[in-house]
């Protein structure tokens, strides 16, 4: 998916499929806004940011790590710090951020899709009520056996993700997030390192815990109607969400600077205009009115 491209850095995750329906046509030249949203995801811990909230957001932002962008995101979205949210579960924080996309931009998903087989884009769109983490929200330990060690797990955080951003592979961060979400670990009934578990055994863990809740992925069931291949793609809200407003800026900011050669308009002013304000002095602009 392109732009408002679902995707994923988390691991080890890939359990929970939504399986949604696709809209099998072409998309209009025009870049097709995403939304998505949960309005389950307690939006009473964050509150709506405006154009000039998320232009700000946009600036402060560019160019970090997708985690750090979350991180930032959530700040802006509670009035808090991003220190605040760093020891917050991945599935809490996809709550948290699944809420401010939705006070921001709405319910509604949309996204290019480009076909793994036969390369056809197509548009595809949903609603995000399905995608969100799912309530109660995991944040305890999990127990899982792998041969003859019982491993205690807790769900992973933004910080686990930025300490193994570093990681030469993807499976080396994978070994590397489950080691430090490794709350106990015990062999026969005795207590050991967590560095005690060779890398079948990581594996093996990595396995068991993708299908819990508190590890899982969200993955779309996407289906082509060209060509009618089936697959699935990983739905990473932090990345999505990124992406969105990225695309928003590129879209305001030369909105912004034609009204404000034409009326002479500061940028604060013009932000406070709502979107169909601004549209319709647009419209003025163009037909020179």
């Amino acid at each position: 998916m392109r732009s408002r491209n679902p995707r994923s850095r988390r691991s080890p995750s890939r359990s929970r499929v939504a399986t949604v329906a696709a809209n099998a046509r072409k998309p209009e030249p025009e870049a097709i806004a995403a939304t998505a949203g949960h309005p389950a995801a307690t939006p009473r811990a964050v509150h709506a940011l405006g154009a000039a909230d998320l232009l700000e957001l946009w600036e402060r932002a560019e160019g970090r790590d997708r985690a750090e962008q979350a991180l930032l995101v959530l700040a802006s979205a509670t009035g808090g710090d991003p220190r605040d949210f760093a020891e917050v579960s991945i599935p809490r924080r996809d709550a948290l951020l699944f809420a401010t996309r939705r006070l921001a931009f709405g319910d509604e998903l949309r996204a290019i899709v480009g076909c793994p087989d036969c390369g056809e884009r197509l548009e595809f769109t949903t609603l995000a009520s399905a995608l969100a983490p799912p309530e109660p929200l995991p944040d305890a330990a999990v127990q899982f056996a792998v041969g003859d060690a019982q491993v205690r797990i807790r769900p992973p955080t933004t910080a686990d993700l930025l300490a193994v951003r570093d990681s030469p592979n993807v499976p080396a961060a994978r070994d590397a997030l489950l080691t430090r979400c490794i709350v106990s670990l015990t062999r026969d009934g005795t207590p050991t390192s967590a560095a005690s578990l060779d890398g079948a055994e990581l594996a093996a863990l990595a396995g068991q815990a993708s299908n819990h809740p508190a590890f899982a992925d969200i993955q779309l069931e996407l289906n082509c109607a060209a060509c009618g291949a089936i697959w699935q793609s990983a739905f990473d809200v932090a990345s999505f969400l990124w992406d969105e407003l990225a695309a928003f800026a590129a879209r305001l900011l030369p909105e912004v600077h034609t009204i404000a050669r034409a009326y002479g308009w500061s940028e604060r002013e013009i932000l406070a205009l709502s979107p169909g304000r601004r549209a319709r002095y647009l419209d003025l602009i163009e037909a020179g009115a």
